[in-house]
């Protein structure tokens, strides 16, 4: 929800097919140069941190779930190591891709003008961010699909894990406790798989381009996918509270919880004539 409320509101990103690039006509369109490849690494960030968190989800689980001996059984010292080791190797190399990817606003109209002659109206944004050579494409794709790809490796991998110890500790469980970290694993999974052929869209859109030409009209397109993009996690969001009823009872408490429920008392002794 809040990746939805920083791209939808506050940058307002839209993808750009063939061109490879984005343009933002939100709160930060007047943005320098410099800050442009900082908003845009965030946005990347912020992107792919969705899906790391539900992986983080699974692998804390795996530690609540775990036998006493079992080797996933880690100290909390641990467990923060392998998390940031994991947003690290997904996130550092993009973060020195973008970092090759600053250009100055005279540089962007001139590779404009040479490759995309058909897209100068782009020009009239401010905030307009491109990979101005192939190699930086190609990089930034590659980076994109194997991010993707270990985020989703580490999602499964986890979940199966969590399954196994449940397996095994099923014997030392009550019914009730085995059950309910089977539903939480399983609300988990389920959430994952929802949201991901969504947010497949934004890699999808960037090797797409390499199939169309510069000239061709794809600003339909482009519009449905950048709005199922956005919106993806409303619809996740009330899915899950859908299936599970103690999130949606805790939600439904403190968003009504400024409400004024003034609770007429009646006198024990009291009469009506």
């Amino acid at each position: 929800m809040r990746f939805t409320i920083l791209c939808g509101y506050c940058i307002d990103t839209v993808i750009l097919i063939p061109v490879p690039g984005i343009y933002c006509i939100g709160w930060l369109k007047n943005a320098s140069d410099v800050m442009k490849v900082m908003y845009v690494a965030i946005f990347y960030f912020l992107f792919g941190l969705q899906g790391e968190l539900l992986a983080i989800l699974l692998f804390l689980k795996i530690g609540s779930v775990a036998r006493p001996n079992s080797v996933f059984k880690l100290p909390a010292f641990f467990k923060l190591i392998f998390i940031l080791l994991f947003i690290s190797i997904n996130h550092g190399f993009h973060w020195i891709v973008f970092y090759f990817t600053y250009t100055t606003r005279a540089e962007l109209e001139i590779f404009i003008h040479d490759h995309f002659p058909y897209h100068e109206f782009l020009l009239r944004y401010q905030f307009l961010w491109m990979a101005t050579s192939n190699k930086l494409y190609i990089s930034l794709s590659a980076l994109n699909l194997c991010s993707t790809g270990l985020i989703i490796v580490m999602i499964v991998l986890c979940y199966i894990l969590v399954l196994y110890e449940l397996e095994m500790t099923k014997s030392y469980l009550s019914k009730n406790r085995y059950q309910e970290h089977k539903r939480y694993s399983d609300e988990i999974g389920n959430h994952g798989i929802l949201i991901f052929p969504f947010f497949a869209i934004l890699p999808l859109c960037w090797f797409v381009q390499f199939f169309v030409l510069e000239q061709t009209d794809v600003s339909i397109p482009v519009s449905i996918c950048f709005l199922i993009f956005i919106t993806t996690p409303i619809p996740a969001m009330l899915f899950f509270l859908w299936r599970n009823p103690l999130y949606r009872m805790n939600f439904q408490k403190k968003f009504c919880k400024f409400r004024n429920n003034h609770i007429r008392t009646i006198p024990v002794g009291a009469q009506t004539i």
